[in-house]
């Protein structure tokens, strides 16, 4: 599974403002025209998403989130973490004209001067910002198909419970997770674990490694609230029990927020669960589970892994992007 989602998110808007006549000229100083987009009207259009757009207007009817059908829900936002993708169906009933496609990013280049983060839906060089009045809430996404919760469809009923408060130390500057941040080690845990390494106490990074048992079901759950949330978490090797099963979901930007997911212990490995906005993983925002470390020891390993270290060694400077 994956759980909690990922990295950060911008804004897509479609707007309904339009300006005719508006063309490429007025952007002298953007390096390239902004992309055109054409649709017919009165049409529907199936349209997809991928980081980083969030932000859309006209009506829109989210029909799939991260490949899995979804109950139609009419919004004019949509919020799209890292890692995240939509598809939807894109109304286009409004008058035939030239229309505004921007992204509204929440960092790095913002605004919409001289074509930034702009494309053309048929137009306007003086679009005004239009506030969403019902945005796209995750919450609110239901599968078509029914995907039951692993185990016994109760709270707490999971065979193992874990809660993963998120800090901020000002000190370090680093994130925590439950008191410690990760550190990456220098041997990976898949390594550590083939040269027999078992339990908590002796695998690195220290304090970071949760280790699983083997067929049982897992319930994870992350206040919300904490310092630079929301924050997109991603777990690997699993699909989160979630309203929608997906590999990234957010923890929530409030206090009352809470995400909780479950899965099975039914894939060995050392699974890595961090935050998908990068430097919040450079800040120390992960954690692995180390799954079955039984099967993992005694699992016939590829001999073409024996060339791997090696091969790394003999890697100059420039290959691996810096100093060694």
């Amino acid at each position: 599974m994956s759980v909690i989602s990922g990295g950060l998110s911008d804004a897509f808007r479609v707007t309904s403002e339009t300006v005719p006549g508006f063309h490429h000229e007025h952007l002298p100083k953007h390096p390239h025209p902004p992309p055109q987009i054409s649709f017919e009207s009165p049409s529907d259009y199936d349209t997809n998403l991928e980081y980083p757009t969030p932000i859309l207007y006209y009506s829109n009817l989210p029909r799939a989130s991260s490949s899995v059908n979804v109950e139609p829900l009419t919004v004019d936002s949509i919020q799209i973490f890292a890692g995240q993708r939509y598809s939807f169906v894109l109304t286009a009933d409004q008058p035939v004209s030239n229309y505004w496609i921007r992204t509204v990013a929440n960092s790095g280049t913002t605004g919409f001067d001289n074509g930034i983060n702009s494309a053309i839906l048929r137009l306007d060089p003086t679009t005004n910002s239009t506030t969403s009045v019902i945005p796209m809430v995750e919450t609110s996404l239901h599968p078509l198909v029914a995907t039951p919760v692993p185990g016994t469809h109760e709270v707490g009923a999971a065979d193992v419970a874990l809660n993963f408060a998120i800090t901020l130390n000002v000190t370090s500057f680093a994130f925590d997770v439950n008191c410690v941040s990760f550190v990456p080690p220098t041997v990976p845990v898949l390594l550590q674990i083939l040269s027999g390494a078992h339990t908590a106490a002796e695998l690195l990074p220290t304090g970071s490694v949760y280790i699983l048992p083997p067929n049982l079901v897992i319930e994870i759950s992350v206040p919300g609230g904490t310092p630079g949330a929301p924050h997109p978490f991603h777990l690997h090797g699993k699909r989160g029990q979630l309203d929608v099963i997906r590999d990234v979901v957010s923890t929530g930007p409030d206090t009352t927020d809470n995400t909780t997911i479950r899965f099975q212990t039914d894939n060995a490995g050392p699974w890595f669960l961090h935050c998908h906005i990068d430097f919040h993983l450079e800040l120390g925002l992960a954690i692995v589970f180390a799954e079955d470390t039984d099967t993992i020891a005694n699992s016939v390993q590829p001999s073409a892994w024996d060339i791997l270290c090696p091969t790394y060694d003999a890697l100059t400077s420039s290959q691996l992007g810096g100093e060694r």
